[in-house]
């Protein structure tokens, strides 16, 4: 029994100072954004983004007014994106907020960067996903995930991206419209499909 209790006290130890690595490589650290363009923030932009937002919300309340799919096209730029989600990362949660929270878009890519403010410590972050959807058929993998210093090896990249496939066949989040194309352009979102009631 006393063997036991050493080796469960080792093993709290070792997990410990395990944890108290990978915090200070993800903290000390810096990702790399040189590929990316620079986002502009402005309220111009923020207005753009809420104007197009806006519109969908139109179309959206003719189809459930009508009972009817009604056809729809929506295009964002990586800034206005980046204006439509930078609020949202900024509000305190109980695990922190996200500072600097931006998208970029390239062909066939998204790149999520930010920096997660977390029990005093800032951690850099970047997410590279690559999504297509045409005629309805999604495809997704994520490239690169990385925080700080450190990327995360494949079996967590898989295991999340498995998380998100059953989070988003699950019905979650709840859009409005059935998504049937995204293309993705250098600087552009572009998706297609149909508002439904």
């Amino acid at each position: 029994m006393r063997r036991l209790m050493v080796f469960i006290l080792w093993l709290i130890v070792a997990l410990f100072a395990l944890v108290i690595v990978i915090g200070f490589f993800a903290a000390i650290g810096r990702v790399d954004r040189g590929d990316l363009t620079e986002i502009v923030e402005s309220p111009e932009v923020a207005d753009s983004a809420m104007d197009k937002v806006a519109q969908f919300g139109v179309v959206s309340a003719r189809a459930r007014a009508s009972g009817a799919s009604q056809p729809v096209q929506i295009s964002f730029s990586d800034d206005e994106i980046s204006a439509l989600i930078s609020d949202w990362g900024r509000r305190s949660e109980w695990w922190g907020s996200i500072e600097r929270l931006q998208v970029s878009f390239g062909p066939d890519l998204i790149v999520l960067t930010g920096e997660l403010m977390s029990v005093g410590l800032n951690f850099d972050f970047r997410v590279d996903l690559e999504v297509a959807i045409e005629q309805s058929e999604r495809r997704v993998e994520i490239r690169r995930m990385q925080v700080g210093d450190i990327h995360a090896p494949g079996f967590i990249t898989t295991a999340l991206l498995e998380l998100i496939t059953r989070t988003v066949d699950a019905g979650l989040p709840r859009i409005p419209m059935r998504i049937e194309s995204l293309i993705l352009g250098e600087g552009e979102l572009i998706v297609s499909g149909a508002a439904i009631p």
